[in-house]
């Protein structure tokens, strides 16, 4: 008989767990609830062509967009991680912002770091324009464990 497919949060307490989201194209979105969320988030949870998001200069939470297979996710797909990038993050009343997008095997964290601290290299920048309407859809569009 088949073997039950292993849930990714399996075993992980859940404090650790991140809040999912489904974006406009149904691709999942993670988002890490504190700075050892953030760190279990893409340190072991993201994989191959899933997409790391945070916000531009300034302390957030870690989103991850997974991308299964696809390389290049929708645009639509793109501003919705960017939405939640900024949602939660400090400057969540801003009308704009700058938000860091790059592959997860580009993000780094360093040796003896503090939790939650990575580095990039390479990616984008996607300059977003906050929409109160993308945002209130996403958040309705919650999944729950």
């Amino acid at each position: 008989p088949a073997r039950p497919r292993k849930r990714p949060f399996d075993g992980l307490p859940r404090r650790l767990h991140p809040r999912r989201y489904r974006s406009a194209d149904g691709l999942e979105i993670w988002v890490g609830r504190s700075d050892e969320g953030n760190a279990q988030l893409t340190t072991r949870l993201a994989r191959g062509l899933h997409l790391f998001f945070h916000l531009a200069g300034a302390p957030g939470r870690h989103v991850v967009l997974r991308t299964p297979g696809r390389p290049d996710p929708l645009p639509a797909s793109v501003f919705d991680a960017c939405e939640l990038a900024v949602h939660f993050s400090r400057s969540k009343n801003a009308g704009r912002a700058d938000v860091h997008v790059v592959p997860i095997k580009n993000v780094k964290k360093p040796r003896g770091a503090k939790r939650g601290l990575v580095y990039v290299s390479g990616g984008r920048t996607v300059h977003l324009r906050r929409e109160t309407s993308r945002l209130e859809r996403l958040l309705a569009s919650r999944i729950d464990d």
